[in-house]
């Protein structure tokens, strides 16, 4: 009779359970994360849209501009803000070529 070593099974089920935990964790970081770039972004849009002083207009906007660069943190997202609405691709929309 073959004795049958069990401590693997448990061992392996213990890790994938500690591994999944952790990608929860990352997940909902990562979900903050953009959370709070999104809320930002759309913080500046605002501000840029209800600034009277162009000087300050002009800098939101140049700060918007480099929010929606290819390179920026979840542009994807920020550029479909942009798209979705007329009046910010009026404005933006030359950002995103």
């Amino acid at each position: 009779m073959v004795k049958l070593n069990k401590s693997p099974l448990p061992k392996g089920v213990y890790i994938r359970s500690e591994k999944t935990v952790m990608l929860s964790s990352e997940c909902e970081n990562l979900r903050n994360r953009i959370i709070k770039e999104l809320n930002d972004f759309r913080q500046k849009l605002d501000l840029h849209e209800d600034e009277p002083d162009t000087l300050v207009k002009c800098g939101f906007y140049q700060s918007i501009a480099r929010m929606i660069e290819r390179s920026s943190a979840f542009a994807a997202f920020k550029r479909g803000i942009i798209r979705r609405n007329t009046a910010y691709m009026c404005e933006f929309g030359g950002h995103l070529a």
